[in-house]
Formats: structure tokens, C-alpha cells, sequence
């Protein structure tokens, strides 16, 4: 596991920052696995917020580099999720709860597929002992974590270690 922060560090964790500037609307298109190896799981525009558009932003500068696919966020999704888990080389999860972060993260666990945890809301801030506890569950088993300021990243990297 480790935390992402703006530099790559010897403990592997990085900073998150706002690092794409165009934002366009996105296509759905059916998922063509075999052409893909990442996938990124979670909601775009609408509704229209913050997390939406940096995803949203993520996918189209993303995939002028690599082609990479996108999950949406919804019931009929997370009940194929364990296929599509299987399918993919690497995941790439950008999802705000922390029960879901920790189910994908533990079904990637057992898959042995790489998880990119994105982490949009201050570490350690949900009021739940449940949801703090899936939210450092979701943690664990991610093979990166995305933190927004440096104190999620401090208390995101004790978990790791």
C-alpha cells in the first residue's frame, strides 16, 4: 500500500493537486475490456461537483496517453463489479463512500489487482467508527492511495507502513 503525494517519495505517496485543466463532457460507451488495462470507477458530470469534474477531466487526459475505460458509480455497475474487477489490470477508484472504497478494495485484494484509491475528503474526517474503520480497511489493501493535503497524508501512511 502506499499514499500518493505531489512528489513520488521513497514510501510512495503523493499529493494531490489539480492537474487537469480542460473539462468536456464525456461519451458512455459499452466497456471493450480487451483494449483496456485500467479502469476507472466513478461518477462524472452530472451531477456536476467537484469530484465529477476531476474525474471527468482525468479520463480525457488520460486517455490521450493510454486508452483506459470508465465504470460509472450505479447498481447495475457494482453488480457486475466483480467481472469487471477480473478483467483489468489496474483499478482506479474515485468513490466518496468509504463502505464502497473498502468492498473494492478488498474484492481487488483478493483478485490480486492493483488499486488506485483516490481519497477525496480529508483522512480521517468521517464522524462513524464503522466508516472510519472501512474508510483505513480501503486503505490497507489499496496498492496506492491519493490524499488531498498533507495531513491525510501523514495519518494514510501510518496505516500503510
Amino acid at each position: 500500500m502506499c499514499v500518493l503525494r505531489t512528489i513520488l517519495l521513497p514510501n510512495r505517496t503523493l499529493h494531490l493537486s489539480d492537474t487537469i485543466s480542460r473539462i468536456s463532457s464525456f461519451p458512455m460507451t459499452n466497456i471493450q475490456p480487451r483494449k483496456a488495462k485500467v479502469v476507472l470507477i466513478g461518477k462524472i458530470p452530472p451531477p456536476v461537483g467537484g469530484v465529477t469534474i476531476h474525474v471527468d477531466r482525468l479520463i480525457h487526459q488520460a486517455r490521450k496517453s493510454m486508452p483506459i475505460d470508465f465504470i460509472p458509480i450505479s447498481i447495475p455497475s457494482l453488480v457486475k463489479l466483480p467481472y469487471s474487477l477480473s478483467v483489468y489490470k489496474v483499478i482506479h477508484l474515485h468513490a466518496s463512500n468509504p463502505y464502497l472504497q473498502a468492498l473494492i478494495a478488498v474484492l481487488c485484494g483478493l483478485m490480486n489487482r492493483p488499486l488506485i484509491l483516490t481519497i477525496h475528503r480529508d483522512f480521517g474526517a468521517l464522524h462513524s467508527k464503522a466508516a472510519k474503520f472501512a474508510e483505513r480497511v480501503a486503505v490497507k489493501y489499496a496498492a496506492k492511495t491519493i490524499v488531498l493535503n498533507q495531513t491525510s497524508y501523514e495519518l494514510a501512511s501510518n496505516i500503510s507502513a
